[in-house]
């Protein structure tokens, strides 16, 4: 204690002043015990009164100033020191803390004040046993700033240390709480991400074990995910040194990802988080985990399911966060950068592919894309960046059908170019390619718009015009049917209407050779002319446009064409042939004497009844209502427009009038009607009668109250070549019936409306309706579809995946009413079918081809008054479907059921004591029933490996009971051979116990089985009697490869086969492209166990990915999962571990690699990451040792064993039972 003397006058006196802290100086320091969560009281310390001694700490503002001191003698390695301030825990402002060595003076670790009632903390793995180790506490200077403080102490490291990393779960979609973590008090541990611009500053570090190959981390900031701002993350090996992969900030609040497919399983990684340097950017984050791998990688790719005019929405893509993988296009200038993949399953020969950004769709800059065979390394196709923000695209006509393709998005190098981008991807050739031509079919003086098209990324196809300097460069293609013998085609450049430079042009017969005219430039932006006068009318020509050769040249251009002769008007009513009833002035005269429409002409119909009662032709049609009611009627004949044809009611009151009768029209463009007002009426007949469409039908409807109406009835056909759209922005409403005839549209039905009750098609008795594509509705989802009356709608398309409308539509009755739906989609991809929503078949449901993938949400469901047919593989319903029974007594249902390719269907057959409605709800999962866990009865000795069916009943009390009948063996094996001893067994409802409900199979192989009424619903599955003799196909028990210093020594067992021919080993060096080494017979059909070794003596260096292909005696193969091995590392433990899966009895590890006096850790760890054995062996001879693993204790579940030799360690998975 220190005294102070005090003058007072009249002599001296001594008076005992305020005391000094009793730990004041480092001499006497306060003892603290180095252990679990040890804390002071509150507020039990002080620094008021203090004085400074010795040093400040290192990152200190200022100081010593009122520090006091603690000491402790390490019972651990690791410390962590929690200096807590605030409330009850103490009123010293701004707090101090540093680590020091026994001397006082060697600083260990340093935190310094967040502000003035935040904690700061020290946590540090370093310490040595039994050494002593110092702690001062302090404050920013400032005697207001003194106070007292509590002071805690734990034996144990944090995550601010690599030795306390918190352990997360690989496991899928795994994510902490949001801003669960922070890295406020956090000192730099080992290294720096090698990306990261700066650190290690303030990182926190997690830990995890493998359970998979891949991983996607993803650290989040920004709102309620965290404070941190400028996030920096790394992926380490083991050590906590080796990096993996690395990602850093993107700004303050962007989210940053890590994704990777090249973990090994049983592994324990490290991440470390931590942000720029900064105190003012430190703070709060959440960490997510996932065990499957992101576009970032090959592996991860994602799939592009529909590849026929399909676009992602924009900007939904990013290179942000993105790492190199695998190789650059060729012809890019570097990388890879940032690069993502994609991945599609070839439908034809062609595919385009358009990278777009700029706007809307995406900020990412100067695009580059290639395109590659299956092995993600053979490129087929390289385009590079044009400039910061124009899109690029590839096309390629040498696809094979059913083959897979990679597609690797990038950026230049600069992490400032990265960003989003849209990706787009059609199957049909582009106009890049003779065979892809834009087909012109308006002819009539027409021009596209400005600048429309491009010779930007577009290759060179067939020949040169012969007038050209060189190419073909950068060539177009386009086409059109002559309507007659004269053209003329500009080609229009400069300005708005173009930036292509020096423009060629060609004009070709029908085979893309022959050359009929050719022009070439005249200088950089002058416009160029064809004009021939010879062309056949009805066949097809081709036209070429490039630009002379140079990258700088290729760009935007304008196209116009005229291929039209003679302008007639209608100038009384009468007939199409004859003369009078046409003029070529206009609709007032005079009337023409000699001619009449005809192919190539342009005729305009106004006020007149027009008749057609001979074939005729024309190029263009267009029928106005504006001076006096009008009507075109076509009978027992044919019109053939070879333009486009548009009907327009302007709005005066006066009707429009479409008939055919027994008759043909043909549009080879579009076939229009526009409504824009008026009390009358717009009203088209189809009666016996076929219309064929080339392009779109649209009815738009505007303004108005006299109704929109459309018929077609009496076995016509009303087929249009792409959208039949009916679009009402508030006129009267627009009706189509269909009545014993067929609607075709090759693509969308599409509904636009305002409101409710605007757009309706009905289909009324014998109507089908043939969709190549979707019903589109907008949101609100309004538009009807009236169904009765025995009529279909059938899903129909080979090229499209469809999507079912919903039966669920918006407004006041709005909806998708379905009579019968017929499925007929032989689309190479599945499924070919998905729902929009709930649909609901009134009628019946036929499965001809395509799977129907459903969802809990967007469920299929059949009414009482349905039937279906039982499917088949090539189409069934993959996913959950109900179907309700709403009668008395015995009534069957068949359920059409699949799952992942294999087609398995099941027949409900219910006894109910009246006739309330019950819904049935059934699903098939080709999945494990042995791995559900249910326990067997003593009738039955296993289950299926490899199925079971779900089958639920909704809680209505009029059930008596009932029976199923399960299909089986259907394309592939069910491991049928004694039919005799085969049974149905489920479950009891939510039960976990496996009963027997009897029936015995209808033939080995393929067949089907029926069990015993029961009564309860649940899951249901195949199993064999005891004494009966099924395989019942399962999966391998094992399948293992290791390396033992020479060799990769592969083994594999089964408990039952089926049919099992042979066994091949393949090997790959990428885990994508395999060759196949030796082929091992297999057992034919056996329930008894095997066990298979096989031995590869001449491995790859390096990582290497084994797996087993088995054939069976029929020709079906299957594949194993995959094993990876890495070679060249000599003197590297490696090992098997048998039994797999184990009963936890007679276990062992057998080590292969080792050589004299190596040393060993063998370890068995939960996937927490928590050690439950572990042992350390040295070598003594030339036998593979073997290490009994004691596991009789453990619990049921997954557990890794590690073995640890030198500088590496190899993990397997190991299964108790």
């Amino acid at each position: 204690m220190k005294y102070f003397l005090l003058p007072i006058a009249f002599g001296m006196c001594i008076i005992n002043a305020i005391a000094q802290p009793a730990n004041d100086n480092f001499g006497s320091a306060q003892p603290i015990t180095h252990s679990s969560t040890n804390c002071s009281a509150n507020g039990a310390y002080t620094t008021v009164n203090a004085t400074p001694d010795l040093n400040k700490g290192s990152c200190w503002e200022n100081g010593p100033n009122y520090n006091v001191w603690f000491v402790f003698v390490a019972t651990s390695a690791e410390v962590t020191l929690d200096l807590k301030v605030g409330g009850a825990e103490g009123t010293m402002q701004h707090p101090n803390m540093a680590l020091w060595q026994s001397d006082g003076t060697t600083e260990i670790s340093c935190v310094r004040r967040i502000n003035a009632t935040t904690d700061v903390q020290i946590s540090t793995s370093s310490l040595s046993i039994g050494d002593t180790y110092y702690v001062s506490v302090d404050n920013y200077v400032g005697a207001g700033y003194q106070g007292t403080f509590t002071l805690c102490i734990d034996d144990v490291a944090t995550y601010d240390d690599y030795n306390g990393a918190i352990t997360i779960v690989h496991s899928a979609n795994n994510c902490s709480a949001d801003g669960a973590y922070s890295t406020v008090n956090a000192t730099p541990d080992l290294n720096k991400g090698s990306c990261w611009e700066n650190g290690p500053n303030y990182n926190r570090w997690f830990k995890f074990v493998a359970t998979t190959a891949n991983v996607t981390l993803d650290l989040k900031v920004g709102g309620a995910e965290g404070t941190m701002q400028h996030p920096n993350m790394a992926l380490w090996e083991s050590d906590g040194t080796t990096e993996i992969k690395c990602v850093r900030r993107v700004d303050a609040t962007t989210d940053v990802q890590i994704s990777t497919s090249g973990l090994t399983v049983g592994n324990t990684y490290y991440v470390s988080v931590d942000n720029y340097v900064g105190l003012g950017f430190r703070g709060t984050f959440t960490l997510c985990i996932d065990n499957t791998v992101s576009y970032d990688e090959p592996a991860g790719a994602i799939l592009l399911n529909d590849i026929h005019n399909w676009c992602s929405a924009n900007a939904i893509y990013s290179t942000v966060n993105a790492t190199p993988d695998l190789n650059k296009g060729s012809c890019w200038e570097n990388g890879p950068n940032y690069n993502r993949w994609f991945k599609f399953v070839a439908t034809t020969n062609f595919i385009t592919l358009d990278l777009k950004v700029g706007g809307a769709e995406g900020t990412m800059q100067h695009p580059n894309m290639a395109l590659w065979e299956s092995d993600a390394t053979t490129e087929l196709a390289c385009v590079r960046r044009i400039n910061a923000n124009s899109d690029v695209q590839i096309s390629y006509a040498s696809l094979v059908v059913g083959n897979t393709y990679f597609v690797s998005v990038d950026n230049y190098v600069g992490l400032g170019f990265r960003g989003t981008f849209s990706l787009c991807a059609n199957d049909e050739p582009s106009y890049d390619f003779y065979e892809g031509a834009l087909e012109l079919t308006d002819l009539n003086n027409w021009c596209s718009a400005n600048a429309q098209y491009t010779t930007q990324n577009a290759t060179p196809d067939k020949n040169k015009g012969s007038c050209w300097e060189n190419g073909p460069n950068y060539n177009r293609w386009f086409k059109f049917v002559a309507i007659s013998p004269i053209v003329s085609i500009d080609m229009k450049v400069a300005g708005a209407e173009g930036t292509l430079q020096h423009p060629n042009m060609a004009l070709w017969a029908s085979d893309g050779v022959t050359e009929l005219a050719c022009v070439r430039r005249v200088n950089a932006t002058t416009d160029i002319n064809i004009t021939y006068g010879s062309l056949v009318v009805g066949q097809t020509y081709y036209i070429s446009c490039d630009n002379y050769v140079g990258l700088g040249y290729r760009g935007t251009f304008t196209l116009c064409i005229n291929n039209v002769s003679q302008t007639y008007y209608s100038y009384a009513d009468g007939n199409w042939n004859t003369p009078g009833s046409w003029s070529t002035t206009d609709h007032s005269g005079p009337p023409e004497t000699i001619f009449f429409p005809s192919a190539g002409d342009v005729a305009y119909i106004e006020g007149h009844n027009i008749m057609v009662t001979a074939p005729a032709n024309v190029g263009e049609l267009n029928m106005t209502t504006a001076t006096a009611n009008t009507s075109l009627t076509v009978s027992n004949t044919s019109l053939d427009i070879t333009g486009k044809f548009t009907v327009t009611n302007p709005g005066n009151n006066l009707n429009t009038t479409l008939v055919l009768s027994n008759s043909t029209l043909d549009v080879d463009d579009s076939f229009t009607i526009n409504r824009n007002g008026g009390t009358a009426i717009i009203s088209a007949t189809v009666n016996n009668s076929t219309v064929n469409i080339n392009r779109d039908f649209t009815v738009n409807s505007t303004a108005g109250t006299g109704d929109n109406t459309i018929g077609i009835s009496t076995l016509s056909n009303f087929n249009v070549g792409r959208e039949f759209i009916l679009n009402n922005t508030g006129g009267p409403k627009t009706s189509v019936s269909v009545s014993n005839s067929n609607l075709r549209v090759t693509d969308n039905l599409s509904y636009v409306a305002s409101a409710d009750n605007q757009v309706e098609v009905t289909l009324a008795s014998g109507a089908d309706l043939f969709l190549g594509r979707d019903i589109v509705r907008g949101a609100p989802a309004y538009g009807i579809l009236t169904s009765s009356g025995n009529s279909n709608v059938h899903y129909n398309s080979g090229v499209n995946l469809q999507t079912m409308a919903s039966s669920i539509g918006s407004g006041t009755g709005d909806a998708i009413y379905y009579e019968n739906i017929i499925v007929e989609n032989t689309r190479i991809t599945s499924p070919q079918v998905t729902l929009e929503g709930p649909v609901t078949v009134n009628g019946d449901l036929t499965l001809t081809d395509g799977i129907v993938g459903t969802t809990a949400a967007n469920i299929l469901n059949l009414k009482n008054t349905s039937a279906t047919t039982i499917g088949s593989t090539a189409s069934y319903v993959d996913g959950p479907m109900t179907y309700e029974v709403a009668s008395a007594g015995l009534s069957a249902r068949n359920f059409p059921l699949g799952n992942n390719g294999s087609y398995r269907p099941a027949i409900l057959t219910v006894t109910h004591s009246d006739g309330s409605a019950v819904i049935y709800t059934a699903q098939h999962f080709s999945q494990s029933a042995v791995a559900l866990g249910y326990t067997l009865p003593g009738t039955i000795d296993k289950v299926s490996d490899v199925r079971y069916w779900r089958v639920e009943r909704s809680a209505v009390p009029n059930f008596t009971d009932a029976n199923i009948t399960l299909y089986y063996g259907i394309g592939s094996s069910d491991g049928v051979t004694d039919p005799a001893n085969l049974r149905v067994v489920k479950t009891n409802g939510a039960g976990t116990a496996w009963i027997d409900v009897g029936g015995t199979g209808s033939a080995a192989g393929t067949g089907t089985i029926t069990s015993v009424n029961f009564t309860t619903f649940s899951d249901f599955t195949l199993g064999n009697a005891v004494g009966g003799s099924n395989p019942l196909p399962v999966g391998l028990t094992s399948f293992e490869a290791a390396y033992d210093g020479s060799a990769v020594q592969l083994e594999w067992g089964t408990t039952s086969e089926l049919n099992n021919d042979f066994f091949t080993v393949q090997r790959s060096a990428d885990g994508l492209e395999f060759q196949s080494l030796l082929d091992i017979p297999g057992h034919g059909t056996t329930s008894s166990p095997h066990r298979y070794v096989a031995t590869d003596s001449a491995p790859m260096e390096g990582v290497s990915y084994y797996r087993l292909k088995q054939t069976d005696f029929d020709g079906n193969v299957s594949f194993s999962g995959l094993a990876k091995v890495e070679v060249g590392h000599n003197g590297q433990a490696t090992f098997e571990v048998y039994p797999n899966p184990t009963d936890g009895t007679g276990t062992f590890a057998k080590l292969f690699g080792m050589g004299p006096d190596d040393v060993v850790e063998v370890s068995v760890i939960d996937l927490l990451g928590i050690r439950h054995f572990s042992t350390t062996l040295t070598s003594g001879g030339t036998s593979p040792p073997i290490v009994a693993l004691p596991l009789q204790q453990l619990p049921k579940g997954v557990y890794i064993v590690t073995v640890t030799g030198g500088k590496r360690s190899y993990s397997k998975r190991l299964l108790v039972k």
